[in-house]
């Protein structure tokens, strides 16, 4: 994938050269430029835009829509959660996520994320923090309105929230401090409460999520580990 975007800045660059299990945020300094790349809110009042990435999620799944919309939710609200929960693991900032991008490819869902070097907001609280992903999600949900339960997608964002912890406390070093980020975080009066329930399984970082991912319904996909189906 080659992309074009702004000036490298500091923030972005070390964020980006996080890794943990294999992977890092796909994270690049915006503004991005170059097919695909959107504000991150592009398609919420473009319902044209929204059925065809849908449907792309969709296709990729190989099952129902509810499946592709889940999908498509879930990698917006990840790609958001982890900027958010690295920025303020690694940089004790904010970042202005009114100005992300997301980068939208071939599956119809978000690959990557882009976010300028400046306008971060130093010294965020958790709750701050907690109340900025809602903030940003809100009219994602709301644009998705009618193609899934509002209710069942703010628990997939939750969910995505505390994986975003997990990952982010091994992938920065600070486990312990990651976990008690995400507690707050997900205990704060916003639409992403939830059980934290972090802890260690086998030895490795594990959150039970509190929804669906849907996962199982598409052609030889198991159950997660993770899935309430899975740890009842």
């Amino acid at each position: 994938m080659t992309v074009a975007a702004g000036t490298c800045t500091g923030p972005v660059e070390r964020i980006a050269a996080a890794r943990a299990n294999g992977f890092g945020l796909a994270l690049v300094p915006g503004p991005a430029t170059g097919p695909g790349w959107r504000d991150a809110h592009a398609w919420v009042h473009d319902p044209a835009l929204r059925d065809d990435l849908v449907a792309l999620a969709q296709a990729t799944a190989g099952t129902d829509r509810p499946v592709g919309v889940a999908w498509f939710f879930e990698k917006h609200a990840w790609h958001v959660a982890s900027l958010v929960v690295a920025a303020l693991l690694s940089e004790r900032a904010l970042p202005p996520l009114h100005r992300a991008q997301l980068l939208f490819g071939e599956y119809g869902w978000a690959d990557a994320v882009a976010v300028p070097g400046d306008g971060w907001e130093p010294c965020a609280t958790p709750a701050d923090a907690a109340a900025a992903l809602e903030a940003h999600l809100f009219p994602v949900v709301e644009g998705l309105r009618g193609l899934r339960a509002p209710r069942a997608l703010w628990r997939e964002a939750g969910d995505r929230l505390g994986q975003a912890v997990l990952w982010c406390g091994e992938a920065f070093g600070a486990r312990e401090e990651a976990w008690a980020l995400g507690t707050a975080m997900l205990e704060a009066p916003t639409r992403l409460r939830a059980p934290a329930r972090f802890q260690l399984r086998d030895g490795e970082p594990f959150r039970p999520r509190t929804g669906c991912c849907l996962a199982h319904r598409a052609p030889g996909y198991p159950t997660c580990p993770d899935c309430p189906l899975s740890c009842r």
